[in-house]
C-alpha cells in the first residue's frame, strides 16, 4: 500500500509550514530547517500513523502511534525530558498508555527521560499514574557498565524487560511493522563485529520501521567509523538499502553518517535530534552529506511530526 507522508508543522500561534510528499514522487529541493509542532491538529490524530520526534534538547526521543492506537516510545531523552516534554504531550493528546518502550542504549541522554515517563506525572514509581509498558520494554541487553540510571530502569520495568535480538519483529498494525537489524554489534544476517572495550554507542539497538511502502530507519547512536570509532554503518546500509526517512545517528556527529552508508540508503528526509550543546553538533560536514540526498530537519526548539495517510489528504 502506498502511503502519503505529511510533515505537519503547527507553530505556537500560527501555522508555520506544511510540507506534503508522496512516496515515489520526484526529489524535492533539499532544505535545512527547524520545525515546530506544539499541538497536533485533529486531521493528524485520525486515520493516520504518526511519528513524533520530540524536542528534548541534547538527547533523543520519539513516539510512534499506529493507526490502530498502539503506542511505542523510543528512548526518552535526558533528565527532565520525560517530565517536561513527553508526559505533557501524552496528557494533552489523551494518550493514556504506552505499549512498548524501545531503549536503544543506556546513555543518559536517551534513558533518563524513560524513567521519568514510567513514573508518571507524580514522579513516584508504583502508583496509579505510572506508564508501565502494557507489553514490554525492549533493549540491547546488559550494559557496558552498570550504573545508577540503568539500575533504576531495570527496577522500573522489572518483569516487563526483554532483550531484542536482530531479526525480532513487532507488528504495529495491518500495514506497519518494525524489525531490529543491529544489536551489540551483531546484524540480522548473522554477521558480527568484535569490539574491544565497547561503548554504549557501539551496542546500539537499531531498527527499521515500515509503514506501507514507506521506510524509516532509527539508527540510535550507531558509529560509522568517524573519529576512530568502529564502522557499524556500512554493513547496515548494505542490508537496508534505500529508505525514505532517517533518524540520524548520534545527533549529527561526524562519528557517523559515513559516505558509503548514506550513498546506499539515500534518505529523502533526515531528522537530527539535537539541542544546545558544547560538542559542535550537528557537524556541518554531516549536514552537507545529508543534503546531497534530501531534506534535513532538526528538533532544536521543536517537535517534528510525520503523519502517514493511506488515502489522499486535503487541506
Amino acid at each position: 500500500m502506498k502511503y502519503q507522508i505529511v510533515i505537519r508543522v503547527v507553530c505556537l500561534w500560527t501555522y508555520g509550514l506544511v510540507l506534503v510528499f508522496c512516496i515515489g514522487c520526484g526529489t524535492e529541493r533539499p532544505v535545512v530547517t527547524t520545525l515546530s509542532s506544539e499541538h497536533e491538529t485533529s486531521e493528524a490524530r485520525t486515520n493516520s500513523f504518526r511519528i513524533i520526534f520530540f524536542n528534548v534538547g541534547q538527547g533523543d526521543s520519539a513516539l510512534i502511534i499506529s493507526s490502530s492506537g498502539l503506542v511505542v516510545l523510543v528512548d526518552g531523552g535526558p533528565k527532565g525530558a520525560g517530565e517536561n516534554v513527553i508526559l505533557p504531550f501524552l496528557k494533552s493528546n489523551d494518550i493514556r498508555k504506552i505499549d512498548y518502550y524501545i531503549v536503544t542504549h543506556y546513555d543518559a541522554d536517551h534513558l533518563a527521560g524513560v524513567i521519568e515517563v514510567i513514573a508518571g506525572v507524580d514522579g513516584i514509581m508504583k502508583t496509579s499514574d505510572d506508564y508501565l509498558p502494557t507489553h514490554f520494554s525492549l533493549d540491547h541487553g546488559e550494559p557496558v557498565t552498570y550504573h545508577n540510571l540503568f539500575n533504576a530502569y531495570e527496577t522500573a520495568v522489572a518483569s516487563k524487560r526483554r532483550t531484542a535480538e536482530p531479526g525480532d519483529e513487532l507488528d504495529l498494525d495491518d500495514n506497519a511493522s518494525l524489525m531490529f537489524y543491529v544489536s551489540h554489534a551483531s546484524y540480522v544476517d548473522g554477521a558480527n563485529v568484535a569490539i574491544n572495550d565497547p561503548t554504549e554507542n557501539d551496542l546500539s539497538l537499531v531498527f527499521l520501521l515500515t509503514v506501507g511502502d514507506a521506510s524509516i530507519l532509527f539508527e540510535a547512536d550507531l558509529p560509522g567509523g568517524g573519529k576512530d570509532t568502529v564502522d557499524l554503518e556500512t554493513h547496515l546500509g548494505e542490508l537496508i538499502g534505500a529508505i525514505d526517512i532517517l533518524k540520524v545517528s548520534h545527533h549529527g556527529s561526524d562519528t557517523s553518517s559515513n559516505d558509503f552508508f548514506l550513498n546506499t540508503i539515500c534518505p529523502r528526509h533526515s531528522i537530527i535530534s539535537v539541542g544546545e550543546n558544547g560538542y559542535g553538533l550537528p557537524n556541518e560536514s554531516v549536514i552537507s552529506r545529508l543534503l546531497d540526498y534530501g531534506n534535513v530537519a532538526m528538533t532544536d526548539g521543536a517537535n517534528i511530526t510525520f503523519s502517514f495517510f493511506d488515502e489522499p489528504v486535503s487541506f
